[in-house]
């Protein structure tokens, strides 16, 4: 169980709304009063402390990254790499105030401010229950309102192992170099916190493991996307090239 306060801090019009969510076995964190009490749940999912301070200057949305529990100065850059070093225990928490007066999608408005992950990414986590608005579930089209307060848990990227998966393959050409498939819809290129598993570079590896010589390059390896030269979108299908030696990656890039 874990418990959202929120408090609203004096000061006129630089009052904000602050969501603190702590487990009950750590030290509270810091908080204005009054306090109102309210449960918050997240289908095995953990928020980590998230704190909003009043008094900041006013902007179309406020934003504060927790890494690890840890307050940082949100940029692209920073988002970036502190997702691509995450794991279990230094969980990333990205928690949005919105200042527009206008109503705006929920899953567009993060998109216009998580820019590391793409709009059906965000979708995929809203529906995994990895958001909450003001402490509840919501639905990816909600329209936010001015005060509301987004908790984005970012789960961590997915490791360096690709277990082979059986799923078929249209091979149109493979060499010694490179294999050229018809990427069919329905399939995620690489793995990522939304499809860690089951994507066209676990399928490549069974490939390479039963029906043929070779292996993915190495290129790209650290992302979780070994070989991968370039990408269609998930429901795009069309002929990919992947590479299967290092020279030929640098080469096609």
């Amino acid at each position: 169980p874990w418990l959202a306060m929120w408090a609203r801090g004096g000061g006129g019009e630089g009052e904000k709304l602050a969501w603190l969510c702590c487990p009950f076995t750590s030290a509270p964190a810091p908080f204005l009063s009054p306090l109102r009490y309210r449960h918050a749940s997240m289908a095995g999912r953990s928020l980590r402390s998230c704190a909003v301070a009043p008094g900041q200057a006013s902007e179309p949305a406020r934003t504060t990254i927790l890494i690890g529990g840890v307050p940082a100065v949100l940029t692209n850059d920073a988002l970036r790499q502190a997702f691509e070093r995450s794991d279990d225990e230094t969980q990333v928490t990205v928690c949005i105030t919105n200042e527009e007066r206008s109503s705006e999608r929920l899953d567009t408005f993060l998109s216009k401010r998580i820019s590391i992950l793409s709009r059906s990414s965000l979708n995929r986590m809203i529906k995994a229950e990895c958001v909450l608005v003001d402490g509840k579930t919501p639905k990816p089209a909600q329209k936010l309102k001015a005060g509301q307060t987004v908790v984005v848990n970012l789960p961590p990227p997915p490791g360096n192992d690709m277990p082979p998966e059986d799923i078929p393959l249209a091979v149109i050409h493979e060499d010694e170099d490179v294999i050229v498939i018809n990427k069919q819809s329905d399939l995620v290129v690489h793995p990522c916190p939304t499809a860690p598993n089951g994507t066209l570079v676990n399928a490549l590896a069974w490939h390479f493991m039963h029906r043929s010589s070779g292996s993915l390059s190495q290129v790209g390896a650290e992302n979780a996307r070994p070989g991968i030269v370039h990408r269609l979108d998930r429901n795009t299908t069309g002929e990919m090239v992947a590479a299967k030696t290092e020279l030929a990656h640098w080469r096609l890039s």
